[in-house]
Protein backbone atom coordinates (compact mmCIF):
# COMPACT_ATOMS: atom_id res chain seq x y z
CA UNK A 1 0.00 0.00 0.00
CA UNK A 2 1.45 3.32 -1.07
CA UNK A 3 2.62 5.68 2.32
CA UNK A 4 0.48 8.65 2.70
CA UNK A 5 2.55 11.55 3.01
CA UNK A 6 2.41 15.42 2.86
CA UNK A 7 3.75 15.98 -0.22
CA UNK A 8 1.04 13.41 -2.04
CA UNK A 9 -1.88 14.73 -0.20
CA UNK A 10 -1.12 18.23 -1.45
CA UNK A 11 -0.83 17.19 -5.37
CA UNK A 12 -4.13 15.08 -4.81
CA UNK A 13 -5.73 18.12 -3.29
CA UNK A 14 -4.02 20.46 -6.00
CA UNK A 15 -5.72 18.82 -8.84
CA UNK A 16 -9.16 18.23 -6.79
CA UNK A 17 -9.34 21.93 -7.22
CA UNK A 18 -8.03 22.46 -10.73
CA UNK A 19 -4.93 23.81 -9.94
CA UNK A 20 -1.03 23.82 -11.84
CA UNK A 21 2.06 23.95 -9.60
CA UNK A 22 2.53 27.81 -10.64
CA UNK A 23 -1.37 28.74 -9.68
CA UNK A 24 -0.33 26.90 -6.08
CA UNK A 25 3.26 28.41 -6.06
CA UNK A 26 1.90 31.82 -6.90
CA UNK A 27 -1.07 31.69 -3.66
CA UNK A 28 1.53 30.63 -0.93
CA UNK A 29 4.50 33.14 -2.50
CA UNK A 30 7.18 30.35 -3.19
CA UNK A 31 8.32 28.99 -6.34
CA UNK A 32 6.57 26.22 -8.63
CA UNK A 33 9.79 24.11 -8.45
CA UNK A 34 9.32 24.27 -4.10
CA UNK A 35 5.71 22.95 -5.07
CA UNK A 36 6.99 20.09 -6.97
CA UNK A 37 9.73 19.18 -4.75
CA UNK A 38 6.89 18.99 -2.09
CA UNK A 39 4.60 16.69 -4.12
CA UNK A 40 7.91 14.19 -4.69
CA UNK A 41 8.23 14.28 -1.22
CA UNK A 42 11.94 15.39 -1.62
CA UNK A 43 11.01 17.98 1.05
CA UNK A 44 7.97 19.43 3.31
CA UNK A 45 6.61 22.58 3.60
CA UNK A 46 7.77 24.89 6.02
CA UNK A 47 5.49 25.06 9.22
CA UNK A 48 4.15 28.45 9.21
CA UNK A 49 2.74 27.43 5.50
CA UNK A 50 0.47 23.94 6.90
CA UNK A 51 -2.75 26.00 8.37
CA UNK A 52 -2.14 28.39 5.28
CA UNK A 53 -2.00 25.33 2.58
CA UNK A 54 -4.55 23.67 4.84
CA UNK A 55 -7.09 25.98 4.67
CA UNK A 56 -6.82 26.57 1.07
CA UNK A 57 -7.76 23.24 0.25
CA UNK A 58 -10.55 23.75 3.47
CA UNK A 59 -8.69 20.60 4.98
CA UNK A 60 -7.43 20.80 8.60
CA UNK A 61 -3.74 21.42 9.67
CA UNK A 62 -3.60 17.61 11.47
CA UNK A 63 -5.18 16.04 7.80
CA UNK A 64 -2.77 17.54 6.01
CA UNK A 65 0.13 16.81 8.09
CA UNK A 66 -1.57 12.95 8.45
CA UNK A 67 -2.04 12.91 4.79
CA UNK A 68 -5.55 12.16 4.76
CA UNK A 69 -8.82 13.02 5.41
CA UNK A 70 -10.28 12.55 8.67
CA UNK A 71 -14.22 10.78 8.50
CA UNK A 72 -17.10 12.54 6.92
CA UNK A 73 -18.24 13.20 10.45
CA UNK A 74 -15.15 15.17 11.93
CA UNK A 75 -14.39 16.89 8.62
CA UNK A 76 -17.55 18.40 8.28
CA UNK A 77 -17.43 20.32 11.22
CA UNK A 78 -17.05 24.12 11.31
CA UNK A 79 -13.67 25.61 11.07
CA UNK A 80 -14.54 28.78 11.58
CA UNK A 81 -11.85 28.63 14.16
CA UNK A 82 -8.99 27.93 11.91
CA UNK A 83 -9.60 31.00 9.95
CA UNK A 84 -8.33 33.95 12.19
CA UNK A 85 -5.06 31.77 12.41
CA UNK A 86 -4.71 31.47 8.68
CA UNK A 87 -5.35 35.44 8.35
CA UNK A 88 -2.56 35.86 10.79
CA UNK A 89 -0.44 33.42 9.38
CA UNK A 90 -1.77 35.02 5.53
CA UNK A 91 -0.59 38.54 7.17
CA UNK A 92 2.82 36.87 8.42
CA UNK A 93 3.98 35.85 4.98
CA UNK A 94 3.15 39.52 3.36
CA UNK A 95 5.24 40.81 6.00
CA UNK A 96 8.17 38.30 5.80
CA UNK A 97 7.76 39.36 2.00
CA UNK A 98 8.41 42.67 2.53
CA UNK A 99 10.55 42.16 4.91
CA UNK A 100 12.85 40.36 2.13
CA UNK A 101 12.39 43.04 -0.56
CA UNK A 102 13.62 46.06 2.23
CA UNK A 103 16.52 43.99 2.53
CA UNK A 104 17.38 43.14 -0.96
CA UNK A 105 16.99 46.82 -1.37
CA UNK A 106 19.71 47.59 0.05
CA UNK A 107 21.61 45.95 -2.51
CA UNK A 108 20.28 48.52 -4.57
CA UNK A 109 21.14 50.98 -2.50
CA UNK A 110 24.64 49.99 -2.13
CA UNK A 111 25.58 49.51 -5.71
CA UNK A 112 24.77 53.51 -6.34
CA UNK A 113 26.85 54.46 -3.53
CA UNK A 114 29.79 52.15 -4.82
CA UNK A 115 28.87 54.34 -8.10
CA UNK A 116 29.24 57.57 -6.14
CA UNK A 117 32.35 56.30 -4.51
CA UNK A 118 33.78 55.30 -8.44
CA UNK A 119 33.05 58.69 -10.13
CA UNK A 120 34.84 60.30 -7.33
CA UNK A 121 37.40 58.34 -7.68
CA UNK A 122 37.43 58.15 -11.37
CA UNK A 123 37.52 62.14 -11.17
CA UNK A 124 39.12 63.55 -8.67
CA UNK A 125 41.90 60.46 -8.81
CA UNK A 126 42.66 60.17 -12.35
CA UNK A 127 40.98 63.68 -13.36
CA UNK A 128 39.15 62.22 -15.94
CA UNK A 129 34.80 63.55 -15.62
CA UNK A 130 33.78 61.95 -18.31
CA UNK A 131 35.01 58.29 -17.20
CA UNK A 132 33.69 59.51 -13.97
CA UNK A 133 29.90 59.95 -15.08
CA UNK A 134 30.35 56.49 -17.40
CA UNK A 135 31.59 54.72 -14.12
CA UNK A 136 28.34 55.89 -11.77
CA UNK A 137 26.44 55.46 -14.88
CA UNK A 138 27.06 51.76 -15.28
CA UNK A 139 26.23 51.39 -11.11
CA UNK A 140 23.36 53.42 -12.05
CA UNK A 141 21.80 50.65 -14.57
CA UNK A 142 23.08 47.68 -12.31
CA UNK A 143 20.88 49.21 -9.74
CA UNK A 144 17.83 49.79 -11.34
CA UNK A 145 18.22 46.42 -13.15
CA UNK A 146 18.68 44.97 -9.62
CA UNK A 147 15.75 46.75 -8.58
CA UNK A 148 13.35 45.86 -11.34
CA UNK A 149 13.98 42.52 -10.46
CA UNK A 150 13.43 42.10 -6.88
CA UNK A 151 10.25 44.23 -7.35
CA UNK A 152 8.90 41.61 -10.06
CA UNK A 153 9.74 39.09 -7.56
CA UNK A 154 7.97 40.62 -4.62
CA UNK A 155 4.86 41.97 -6.21
CA UNK A 156 1.76 39.61 -6.21
CA UNK A 157 -0.39 38.82 -9.12
CA UNK A 158 -3.49 37.53 -7.99
CA UNK A 159 -7.30 37.75 -8.00
CA UNK A 160 -7.89 36.48 -4.84
CA UNK A 161 -10.31 38.38 -3.59
CA UNK A 162 -10.82 37.46 0.23
CA UNK A 163 -7.22 39.02 0.97
CA UNK A 164 -7.95 41.90 -2.02
CA UNK A 165 -7.21 44.60 1.00
CA UNK A 166 -4.54 42.73 2.45
CA UNK A 167 -2.22 42.69 -0.84
CA UNK A 168 -3.36 46.10 -1.99
CA UNK A 169 -1.95 47.22 1.06
CA UNK A 170 1.10 44.84 0.57
CA UNK A 171 1.63 46.38 -3.13
CA UNK A 172 1.31 50.23 -1.76
CA UNK A 173 4.09 49.40 0.73
CA UNK A 174 6.10 47.91 -2.07
CA UNK A 175 5.51 50.89 -4.38
CA UNK A 176 6.65 53.35 -1.23
CA UNK A 177 9.74 51.42 -0.89
CA UNK A 178 10.33 51.45 -4.65
CA UNK A 179 9.72 55.46 -4.92
CA UNK A 180 11.95 56.22 -1.84
CA UNK A 181 14.95 54.29 -3.63
CA UNK A 182 13.67 56.37 -7.22
CA UNK A 183 14.39 59.65 -5.58
CA UNK A 184 17.49 58.38 -4.14
CA UNK A 185 18.24 57.24 -7.60
CA UNK A 186 17.45 60.91 -9.19
CA UNK A 187 19.66 62.44 -6.52
CA UNK A 188 22.60 60.03 -7.75
CA UNK A 189 21.98 60.87 -11.27
CA UNK A 190 21.82 64.65 -10.85
CA UNK A 191 25.07 64.20 -8.70
CA UNK A 192 27.02 62.70 -11.45
CA UNK A 193 25.46 64.55 -14.43
CA UNK A 194 27.97 67.29 -14.74
CA UNK A 195 30.54 65.42 -14.63
CA UNK A 196 29.34 64.19 -18.25
CA UNK A 197 30.08 67.98 -19.64
CA UNK A 198 33.53 67.75 -18.83
CA UNK A 199 36.37 66.65 -21.27
CA UNK A 200 37.16 63.59 -21.04
CA UNK A 201 40.92 64.28 -20.10
CA UNK A 202 39.58 66.80 -16.85
CA UNK A 203 37.97 66.40 -14.12
CA UNK A 204 35.83 68.75 -11.90
CA UNK A 205 37.18 70.92 -9.11
CA UNK A 206 35.40 69.51 -5.85
CA UNK A 207 33.92 72.58 -5.22
CA UNK A 208 32.65 72.70 -8.83
CA UNK A 209 30.98 69.36 -8.50
CA UNK A 210 29.58 69.86 -5.55
CA UNK A 211 27.75 73.33 -6.24
CA UNK A 212 26.48 71.87 -9.84
CA UNK A 213 26.18 68.55 -8.81
CA UNK A 214 24.00 69.81 -6.17
CA UNK A 215 21.49 72.16 -7.98
CA UNK A 216 21.66 68.88 -10.89
CA UNK A 217 20.41 66.74 -8.06
CA UNK A 218 17.89 68.72 -6.21
CA UNK A 219 16.20 69.74 -9.82
CA UNK A 220 15.87 65.90 -10.37
CA UNK A 221 14.41 64.95 -7.01
CA UNK A 222 11.88 67.60 -7.67
CA UNK A 223 11.04 66.74 -10.72
CA UNK A 224 10.75 63.25 -9.10
CA UNK A 225 8.48 64.11 -6.15
CA UNK A 226 6.19 66.32 -8.60
CA UNK A 227 5.62 63.23 -10.93
CA UNK A 228 4.65 60.71 -8.17
CA UNK A 229 2.58 63.04 -6.05
CA UNK A 230 0.84 65.07 -8.96
CA UNK A 231 0.28 62.08 -11.47
CA UNK A 232 1.17 58.90 -10.90
CA UNK A 233 0.08 58.56 -7.20
CA UNK A 234 -3.62 59.42 -8.37
CA UNK A 235 -3.42 57.25 -10.85
CA UNK A 236 -2.20 54.33 -9.89
CA UNK A 237 -4.90 54.61 -6.72
CA UNK A 238 -7.78 54.70 -9.46
CA UNK A 239 -5.79 51.81 -11.25
CA UNK A 240 -6.24 49.87 -7.88
CA UNK A 241 -2.56 49.70 -7.57
CA UNK A 242 -2.37 51.75 -4.48
CA UNK A 243 -4.37 52.22 -1.58
CA UNK A 244 -5.35 55.73 0.20
CA UNK A 245 -7.65 55.87 2.95
CA UNK A 246 -10.45 59.11 2.86
CA UNK A 247 -8.11 60.71 4.90
CA UNK A 248 -4.98 60.32 2.96
CA UNK A 249 -7.04 60.90 -0.27
CA UNK A 250 -8.69 64.08 1.14
CA UNK A 251 -4.55 65.43 2.26
CA UNK A 252 -3.50 64.84 -1.30
CA UNK A 253 -6.02 67.50 -2.39
CA UNK A 254 -4.06 69.80 0.09
CA UNK A 255 -0.95 68.83 -0.93
CA UNK A 256 -1.10 68.58 -4.60
CA UNK A 257 -2.18 72.59 -4.18
CA UNK A 258 0.48 73.33 -1.96
CA UNK A 259 2.94 71.50 -4.03
CA UNK A 260 1.85 73.18 -7.06
CA UNK A 261 2.64 76.78 -6.02
CA UNK A 262 5.78 75.55 -4.46
CA UNK A 263 6.79 74.00 -7.86
CA UNK A 264 5.77 77.41 -10.03
CA UNK A 265 7.51 79.44 -7.21
CA UNK A 266 10.75 76.88 -6.92
CA UNK A 267 10.78 76.43 -11.57
CA UNK A 268 10.25 80.37 -11.88
CA UNK A 269 13.27 81.57 -9.47
CA UNK A 270 15.71 78.89 -10.65
CA UNK A 271 14.57 79.94 -14.30
CA UNK A 272 15.54 83.34 -13.77
CA UNK A 273 18.83 82.55 -11.64
CA UNK A 274 19.39 80.10 -14.35
CA UNK A 275 19.07 83.16 -16.92
CA UNK A 276 21.72 85.08 -14.62
CA UNK A 277 24.34 82.34 -14.48
CA UNK A 278 24.33 82.30 -18.79
CA UNK A 279 24.52 86.27 -18.72
CA UNK A 280 27.47 85.97 -16.35
CA UNK A 281 28.83 83.57 -18.36
CA UNK A 282 28.90 85.55 -21.38
CA UNK A 283 30.12 88.39 -20.04
CA UNK A 284 33.53 89.64 -21.76
CA UNK A 285 35.85 89.40 -18.94
CA UNK A 286 38.52 91.27 -20.93
CA UNK A 287 35.58 94.11 -20.76
CA UNK A 288 35.50 93.76 -16.83
CA UNK A 289 39.51 93.41 -16.48
CA UNK A 290 40.80 95.88 -13.76
CA UNK A 291 44.61 97.44 -14.79
CA UNK A 292 47.11 98.26 -12.20
CA UNK A 293 47.11 102.02 -12.12
CA UNK A 294 51.00 103.20 -11.85
CA UNK A 295 50.96 107.07 -10.63
CA UNK A 296 54.83 108.01 -11.52
CA UNK A 297 57.38 106.06 -13.37
CA UNK A 298 59.76 104.84 -10.85
CA UNK A 299 56.69 102.12 -9.70
CA UNK A 300 56.27 101.68 -13.31
CA UNK A 301 60.19 100.90 -14.20
CA UNK A 302 59.60 98.81 -11.06
CA UNK A 303 56.75 96.90 -12.31
CA UNK A 304 58.34 95.84 -16.03
CA UNK A 305 61.63 94.68 -14.71
CA UNK A 306 60.21 92.22 -12.95
CA UNK A 307 61.88 88.98 -11.33
CA UNK A 308 62.33 85.52 -12.31
CA UNK A 309 62.68 82.78 -9.60
CA UNK A 310 65.33 79.73 -9.34
CA UNK A 311 63.88 76.25 -7.86
CA UNK A 312 66.09 74.09 -6.36
CA UNK A 313 67.58 72.37 -9.16
CA UNK A 314 68.62 75.85 -10.79
CA UNK A 315 66.05 75.94 -13.35
CA UNK A 316 64.93 79.74 -14.09
CA UNK A 317 60.83 80.14 -12.91
CA UNK A 318 59.33 83.25 -14.42
CA UNK A 319 56.55 84.80 -12.12
CA UNK A 320 53.94 83.48 -14.05
CA UNK A 321 55.02 80.28 -13.59
CA UNK A 322 55.66 80.56 -9.88
CA UNK A 323 51.76 81.89 -9.64
CA UNK A 324 50.21 79.26 -11.53
CA UNK A 325 52.29 76.58 -9.95
CA UNK A 326 52.22 77.68 -6.53
CA UNK A 327 50.50 74.43 -4.95
CA UNK A 328 53.51 72.33 -7.07
CA UNK A 329 56.31 74.97 -5.80
CA UNK A 330 55.26 75.42 -1.94
CA UNK A 331 53.77 72.37 -1.02
CA UNK A 332 55.75 70.19 -3.17
CA UNK A 333 58.58 71.91 -0.48
CA UNK A 334 60.72 73.25 -3.99
CA UNK A 335 60.43 76.86 -1.83
CA UNK A 336 62.04 77.52 1.47
CA UNK A 337 62.86 81.42 1.33
CA UNK A 338 64.46 80.16 5.16
CA UNK A 339 67.11 77.55 3.58
CA UNK A 340 67.43 79.96 -0.30
CA UNK A 341 65.91 76.78 -1.95
CA UNK A 342 64.90 79.28 -4.20
CA UNK A 343 66.11 82.80 -5.44
CA UNK A 344 64.99 85.84 -6.85
CA UNK A 345 67.11 87.03 -9.18
CA UNK A 346 66.61 89.60 -12.25
CA UNK A 347 65.10 88.50 -15.47
CA UNK A 348 67.35 87.93 -18.70
CA UNK A 349 66.65 91.73 -20.18
CA UNK A 350 65.80 92.86 -24.22
CA UNK A 351 68.72 93.52 -26.27
CA UNK A 352 67.64 97.46 -26.22
CA UNK A 353 65.77 99.31 -23.20
CA UNK A 354 62.25 100.62 -24.20
CA UNK A 355 61.75 104.14 -24.11
CA UNK A 356 58.61 106.15 -22.98
CA UNK A 357 58.81 109.72 -24.55
CA UNK A 358 55.75 112.42 -24.69
CA UNK A 359 54.70 114.53 -27.66
CA UNK A 360 57.29 116.86 -27.97
CA UNK A 361 60.33 113.33 -27.92
CA UNK A 362 61.05 114.39 -24.31
CA UNK A 363 62.40 111.20 -23.02
CA UNK A 364 60.17 110.28 -19.80
CA UNK A 365 61.34 107.03 -18.65
CA UNK A 366 63.41 103.50 -19.93
CA UNK A 367 62.91 100.06 -18.97
CA UNK A 368 63.73 96.62 -19.63
CA UNK A 369 60.99 94.64 -20.62
CA UNK A 370 61.55 92.03 -17.87
CA UNK A 371 58.07 90.64 -16.41
CA UNK A 372 57.02 87.90 -18.29
CA UNK A 373 53.17 88.41 -16.79
CA UNK A 374 52.46 91.85 -18.27
CA UNK A 375 50.55 91.84 -21.43
CA UNK A 376 49.99 95.28 -22.61
CA UNK A 377 50.18 99.21 -21.43
CA UNK A 378 47.94 102.01 -21.76
CA UNK A 379 49.39 105.49 -21.33
CA UNK A 380 47.35 108.87 -20.67
CA UNK A 381 49.39 110.94 -23.00
CA UNK A 382 45.30 112.44 -23.74
CA UNK A 383 44.73 113.05 -20.54
CA UNK A 384 48.32 114.51 -19.40
CA UNK A 385 51.54 115.65 -21.30
CA UNK A 386 53.48 113.00 -19.16
CA UNK A 387 51.28 110.10 -19.87
CA UNK A 388 50.80 109.25 -16.26
CA UNK A 389 48.91 107.49 -14.80
CA UNK A 390 50.05 104.30 -16.87
CA UNK A 391 47.30 101.47 -16.61
CA UNK A 392 49.08 97.60 -16.99
CA UNK A 393 47.27 94.67 -18.01
CA UNK A 394 48.67 91.50 -16.95
CA UNK A 395 48.20 87.98 -16.42
CA UNK A 396 47.06 88.79 -12.59
CA UNK A 397 44.54 91.10 -13.43
CA UNK A 398 43.14 89.11 -16.00
CA UNK A 399 42.61 86.31 -13.65
CA UNK A 400 40.98 88.50 -10.87
CA UNK A 401 38.33 89.29 -14.02
CA UNK A 402 37.86 85.78 -14.37
CA UNK A 403 37.97 84.96 -10.68
CA UNK A 404 35.13 87.83 -10.31
CA UNK A 405 33.02 86.22 -12.84
CA UNK A 406 33.04 82.88 -11.37
CA UNK A 407 32.43 83.63 -7.71
CA UNK A 408 29.03 85.54 -9.02
CA UNK A 409 28.55 82.81 -11.36
CA UNK A 410 28.75 80.08 -7.99
CA UNK A 411 26.81 82.62 -5.45
CA UNK A 412 23.84 82.12 -8.39
CA UNK A 413 24.19 78.63 -7.88
CA UNK A 414 24.10 78.98 -4.02
CA UNK A 415 20.73 80.85 -4.67
CA UNK A 416 19.12 78.24 -6.40
CA UNK A 417 20.42 75.09 -4.14
CA UNK A 418 18.60 77.37 -1.33
CA UNK A 419 16.24 78.68 -3.26
CA UNK A 420 14.91 74.58 -3.97
CA UNK A 421 15.79 73.79 -0.40
CA UNK A 422 13.19 76.80 1.12
CA UNK A 423 10.53 75.33 -1.16
CA UNK A 424 11.21 71.87 0.25
CA UNK A 425 11.18 73.17 3.62
CA UNK A 426 8.31 74.79 3.21
CA UNK A 427 6.35 72.02 1.75
CA UNK A 428 7.45 69.57 4.41
CA UNK A 429 6.57 72.18 7.50
CA UNK A 430 3.08 72.50 5.57
CA UNK A 431 2.44 69.27 4.03
CA UNK A 432 -0.16 68.39 7.34
CA UNK A 433 -2.55 71.14 7.93
CA UNK A 434 -3.36 72.52 11.33
CA UNK A 435 -7.04 71.72 10.61
CA UNK A 436 -8.31 68.05 11.15
CA UNK A 437 -9.07 66.75 7.24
Amino acid sequence: MEPKTIGKFISVLRRANGMTQRELAEKLFVSDKTVSRWERDECAPDLSLIPVIADLFGVTADELIRGERKSEQKREQPDEKSNPRSEKQYRLLLQQRLTKYKNLTLISFGLLLLGLIGAMIANLGFTSGLVGFCVGAVFLVAAAICQVCFFNNAYLHTEDEENSQEILLFHTRLIRIAKNLAYIALVFFGAILPLLFCPSYTGLMTWSWIMFGAVAALCLLAVGVFTYEIILKKRWSERGLLYLSEREQALDKYRHGLLKRLTVIAASLTAVLLVGIVITRSIDIYAIERPEVIYNYEDFKSLMEGYSYIDAEGNRITEQQVFYDYEVLFFGQNISSSDNVIEKVPSDTSEEPTEVRDAQGNLLCTYYDRNSSVRYVEFSFEESADGLPVKVYTQFTLFAAQTLVDNITAGLIVAIVLALLICVIVYLAKRTPKANI
